[in-house]
């Protein structure tokens, strides 16, 4: 499996276009509605999307008052999001290697990437 630095060659574009549009199309609707439910409010909160991808789930919280940052490791992904929720900070970063003053953030979010890191506790412990 590579790496996830390797990985972020594969997401072009054309990957990004192609989610955002199902994201657009409410494909994924419930999908926001069950995490917004398990976070429960963050208004004025701090929160930090690892792996935000397109920006999508980060921009449905900034919607609900979130104060949010996202990062991915593609620039692809960075350059997307920017395009998208100009409002948004968006930056490239490594889940490895957070580069925030601790208690930085109220909370994490990291939806769809646990999957793809090889060290599951060089996360957690970041």
């Amino acid at each position: 499996m590579p790496n996830i630095e390797q990985q972020a060659e594969f997401y072009d574009n054309e990957y990004f276009e192609r989610m955002y549009l199902r994201h657009a199309s409410g494909a994924h609707r419930s999908r926001i509605n069950n995490i917004l439910s398990v976070i429960g409010d963050v208004k004025g909160k701090r929160i930090l999307d690892i792996g935000c991808g397109d920006g999508w789930i980060t921009d449905e919280l900034a919607k609900v008052g979130a104060d949010i940052t996202g990062i991915d490791h593609s620039q692809n992904a960075v350059d997307f999001a920017k395009k998208q929720h100009p409002n948004i900070n968006f930056q490239v970063g490594s889940v490895y290697n957070l580069e925030f003053p601790e208690r930085s953030f109220d909370g994490i979010l990291l939806v769809d990437i646990l999957g793809h890191v090889k060290d599951l506790k060089k996360v957690f412990d970041e």
